[in-house]
């Protein structure tokens, strides 16, 4: 998982997005999506502090 992130990060970026935004449902509502992907860059910080 972190190996296909580090090797091409945008096309990672865009896949999990469409992929959670099908998997939530949430392709209308931009207050869902602030939340959800707030919560993702915070995992995302602290993975890379540990790393």
């Amino acid at each position: 998982m972190y190996q296909s992130f580090k090797d091409t990060p945008i096309k990672y970026i865009l896949n999990l997005y469409e992929k959670a935004n099908t998997f939530f449902g949430i392709q209308g509502s931009y207050t869902a999506q602030l939340l959800l992907y707030g919560m993702l860059f915070l995992v995302l910080i602290t993975f890379s502090l540990f790393y």
